[in-house]
């Protein structure tokens, strides 16, 4: 913009007054985020708590920028101490799905390369160990073959008809095609005074960032859920994608962002308004297995509603030999507690010892109940529910099992029938009075 002049292609149209007024272009803007950087609060992925028995990841990536994948021997680095595990392609296929594209191909894109790599840096391996330098020390212990395929660096020869394919179930490097049409341009090139044609080329950029990705993940394999926290600035549009690729429903896989207003809640190891962190697997199977020994159990009983067969392998690996029994949940807990409430009221059921936690449950557990009201699941409760009915009702499958245990109740609460009236033989004395009684 020259100097002195009144109009600029940045500026902003007042519509009241017709004149033009300035936009932030060339304008000096107040930053709200600089106090705490400038300050040494800012927080970063390395301030985030995490639980001190937290693996550390690192991802073995590709040195192609096209190849097929032969081989990947991991047994090096499973061989470090303090590897705990190393992920591949074959464990990818096993534990989760595609990610979700924006157009509908046979194009898939999974968390780790399969079968080919496709650029230089995409993921082929992941180790899980005790520490980040064990970790990536590992990285250098997998062994990987290469069959190199020629790479693709132009777009425009990409869309050659014998350009090498990068994704052979779409049969072409042209994923996705739209063209759009309005008015009549025909018409208006025909009449237009000039024409010009230009080829733009727009070299690759990306950002810089002050830090990488983070995330801190945590499997909870009681709930069968996922608690994810990233610096991803995009959690909405994310969400969904990772539940569909980890074959979860969207309530299973809480994803949060924490933010600079958050750092003081986030920073302290013992905050009240956060949940204690879940137990490993192995740690609540011990804790339920030992209660089930203490105790001389009949069983253990475990709600799984999404399949649980996680559940039951993690109880084997401590005691095989443990009674298990899974029920699901196909009713609501308000249901589901009916025929037990009924057991209590006539007097089948009696607590041996206090249990103010369960109790107080009990009391609020009305028919009526809010669980956002109250401000606590009904835990305590749901768990007694599934021990009185596994003990005392015989037990039938599923929807069947209620309906019986309903009309078990039912039928209990009825006073018991008449007993039978004797028969008497004809000519008796005391058939004459039994057939007087009736008025014959």
């Amino acid at each position: 913009m020259t100097s002195g002049s009144t109009t600029s292609t940045s500026g902003a149209v007042n519509r009241g007054s017709g004149a033009h007024e300035p936009s932030y272009t060339g304008r000096a803007v107040r930053r709200f985020e600089d106090a705490d950087l400038l300050r040494g609060h800012g927080r970063f992925g390395d301030d985030l708590p995490v639980r001190p028995d937290t693996l550390h990841a690192a991802i073995l990536r590709s040195p192609h920028a096209h190849a097929e994948i032969l081989s990947v021997d991991v047994a090096g680095a499973l061989a470090v101490p303090g590897v705990d595990c190393v992920v591949t392609s074959e464990d990818a296929r096993r534990w989760t799905r595609p990610f979700a594209v924006a157009v509908k191909t046979a194009m898939e894109q999974w968390c780790l390369a399969i079968d080919r790599v496709r650029y230089v840096g995409e993921p082929v391996a992941v180790v899980l160990a005790r520490n980040r330098d064990t970790a990536e020390d590992a990285l250098e212990q997998i062994a990987v073959e290469y069959r190199p395929l020629p790479p693709i660096v132009d777009p425009e020869a990409a869309a050659w008809p014998d350009a090498p394919l990068l994704h052979p179930a779409v049969g072409s490097n042209v994923i996705s095609e739209r063209a759009f049409r309005y008015g009549d341009p025909e018409t208006a090139f025909a009449e237009a005074e000039h024409r010009i044609s230009i080829t733009t080329n727009y070299p690759r950029n990306s950002a810089t960032p002050i830090e990488c990705f983070v995330v801190i993940a945590e499997y909870s394999p009681g709930e069968e859920a996922y608690e994810v926290v990233a610096n991803f600035q995009g959690p909405f549009a994310m969400q969904p994608v990772m539940a569909m690729a980890l074959g979860v429903s969207g309530n299973r896989l809480r994803l949060r962002t924490p933010s600079p207003q958050l750092r003081r809640r986030l920073r302290p190891r013992h905050n009240p308004c956060q949940r204690p962190p879940s137990p490993r697997p192995t740690e609540w199977a011990r804790t339920a297995i030992a209660l089930y020994r203490q105790h001389k159990a009949d069983r253990i009983v475990a709600e799984v509603n999404n399949g649980g067969d996680m559940v039951e392998a993690t109880i084997r690996m401590v005691d095989p030999n443990v009674s298990y029994n899974k029920v699901h949940a196909s009713r609501g807990k308000v249901i589901r507690a009916e025929p037990v409430a009924a057991l209590y009221e006539q007097g089948r059921i009696h607590h041996v010892g206090a249990f103010p936690t369960l109790e107080d449950q009990q009391c609020a557990f009305t028919t009526d109940f809010d669980r956002k009201a109250a401000g606590f699941s009904p835990d305590r409760v749901d768990a007694l529910v599934w021990a009185m009915s596994d003990l005392l009702v015989e037990p039938m499958p599923n929807e069947g099992h209620f309906e019986y245990m309903r009309q078990r109740a039912a039928a209990l609460k009825k006073p018991p029938p008449e007993p039978p009236k004797p028969v008497y033989a004809p000519g008796s004395l005391e058939y004459e009075r039994q057939q007087a009684e009736k008025g014959e």
